[in-house]
């Protein structure tokens, strides 16, 4: 995506950061950025949240678990006995057989790369979408949940009080254009038609701002996400 984006805008400049889901929300909501990509911020926020997908929740554990060598979807019951890692994406998991697990869990880890080290070590169990265990690490492998789907919405952001520059809204129609692509690739749920109280029109401003959102689907997990400064070009 971001490859044809650059190639249709000579002199563009990106620099990428990555950050979790509710630091997303954050630079959105200072407007240090137009746009975002992230899961669905608490109503709270003046956030504007414009569903894109839904994205299941797999299993993440060492190849050399008890459930990994199982090789069978996960019930609730088999992580009763599991050390469970929380993470940012999975504390959205509202399901009470999930949320009476996560009470007994005592450590919660916020960046990917601690996080699947400490499960390829055998310290633990995760829950990561599925678009974040496309790309694992050996020792480190993905099972299906065997109940019901549990899911994350993952959409674009905006503050309630802003419009984005003309390269965030460019930005913001190529994601819509690649999405069904994408979400072929990762067997991705595209939420269509979206609610129209969710759906926002977006008019351009000034150029230099920012685009915040998740950092590709390469290797992005629990929430994790990126800033995407762009400058110049058109």
């Amino acid at each position: 995506m971001l490859p044809r984006f650059v190639r249709d805008r000579p002199g563009i400049e990106i620099e990428i950061l990555d950050i979790d889901s509710r630091n997303v929300r954050i630079v959105v909501e200072t407007r240090q950025a137009d746009l975002g990509i992230a899961g669905r911020p608490q109503s709270s926020t003046p956030v504007i949240f414009e569903p894109l997908f839904r994205d299941r929740f797999k299993v993440v554990c060492s190849s050399e678990s008890d459930l990994a060598i199982a090789g069978k979807p996960v019930h609730w019951s088999e992580l009763e006995g599991e050390n469970l890692i929380l993470n940012d994406a999975s504390e959205k998991i509202e399901t009470s057989t999930y949320r009476a697990l996560a009470e007994r869990a005592s450590i919660q880890v916020w960046n990917v790369t601690p996080l699947l080290a400490l499960a390829k070590a055998g310290f633990g169990t995760t829950l990561l979408p599925a678009s974040a265990v496309v790309h694992l690490p050996d020792g480190v492998v993905a099972l299906d949940l065997a109940v019901d789907e549990v899911c994350r919405m993952v959409g674009l952001l905006r503050h309630g009080d802003s419009v984005p520059s003309p390269l965030a809204f460019a930005f913001r129609e190529l994601v819509l254009d690649e999405l069904p692509k994408l979400a072929r690739t990762l067997g991705l749920q595209v939420v269509s038609p979206w609610p129209a109280d969710s759906v926002t029109t977006f008019m351009p401003r000034n150029r230099n701002r920012r685009f915040t959102g998740n950092g590709g689907h390469r290797g992005a997990s629990q929430g994790r996400a990126c800033i995407v400064r762009l400058t110049g070009g058109r």
